[in-house]
């Protein structure tokens, strides 16, 4: 196997592959009446408002293990505000007559298509930032369970895809390795990763 390392350093443990949920493949093609728009609006500023408890939920943690992802979090709270996603989110309810789950598929998407055209590695790293937020909000909305790698009790190797920024907060310190198949060192993933790691090894020679 030939990698990018991130981290130095030997981590032994059983190996889990996590494979996440496509939530934009649970969503179904819908239109509303242009007299329920307010009402699909109101159902998505509700889903905002859940998105932000989670995120804060997120934060605590974060601020009570490694500090410096809580910046992560800080970023994501940002976005929720953003005029760019969350006006075009509206618009295209308002506008469009798309449902919230497919405004915010549509809206994204077409986000992230013209960062794609931006010939730069940070951000071009920021668009995993904005998927994180869609499917937090396409999660909430359709009523899909958050992956809580908290819960891991043994030395584990985790294996993915790749992993948002929001999931790498939640890795405790039995996570002793992560391998993915995507991302770069740039990465959200990749930058909790590493700061993990630091703070794990102080915690081991200090006999934590």
């Amino acid at each position: 196997m030939v990698g990018i390392k991130v981290f130095d350093g030997i981590g032994i443990g059983t190996a889990f592959v996590y494979e996440e949920v496509n939530v934009e493949a649970l969503v179904k093609e819908a239109t509303i009446s242009p007299l329920d728009t307010d009402k699909e609006i109101a159902k998505f500023e509700g889903i905002c408002k859940d998105a932000e408890k989670e995120m804060l939920v997120l934060k605590e943690h974060a601020l009570a293990t490694v500090a410096d992802e809580a910046e992560i979090i800080d970023a994501h709270l940002m976005m929720l505000e953003d005029p760019m996603l969350y006006d075009g989110i509206v618009t295209s309810i308002k506008n469009d007559l798309f449902d919230t789950e497919n405004a915010i598929v549509i809206t994204r998407n077409a986000l992230i298509d013209q960062m794609k055209m931006i010939d730069n590695e940070y951000i071009r790293a920021r668009i995993k930032d904005i998927y994180d937020v869609t499917d937090r909000m396409l999660r909430i909305s359709l009523g899909v369970a958050e992956a809580d790698f908290s819960k891991i009790d043994v030395p584990t190797v985790l294996v993915a895809n790749d992993l948002k920024p929001s999931e790498t907060v939640m890795l405790n310190d039995l996570i002793v390795g992560i391998i993915l198949e995507e991302g770069s060192v740039t990465s959200h993933a990749a930058i909790v990763a590493k700061a993990k790691g630091s703070t794990f090894n102080r915690r081991r020679r200090k006999g934590l």
